[in-house]
């Protein structure tokens, strides 16, 4: 998201793209907030998910595991 984005102005500009009305917030009792509120948590899980975003990625310390393999 680029600086001052919210989750609601960015439903709203997909919804300007639709020729649909606007929606003040997530509850604002219209379909159209019912219809995002729903919606735009796991598109936006998804979409991070599809590509590798520098800032998604968590890097982590590997322990070496000294244990021997009980097959191969």
């Amino acid at each position: 998201m680029a600086v001052g984005e919210t989750d609601v102005s960015i439903c709203n500009a997909a919804l300007a793209l639709l020729g649909a009305e606007g929606l003040t917030s997530f509850s604002d009792g219209s379909a159209q907030a019912s219809i995002c509120s729903t919606l735009y948590s796991k598109v936006k899980e998804v979409t991070i998910g599809m590509y590798r975003w520098s800032w998604s990625i968590k890097k982590l310390q590997l322990v070496q595991d000294n244990t021997t393999p009980v097959n191969e």
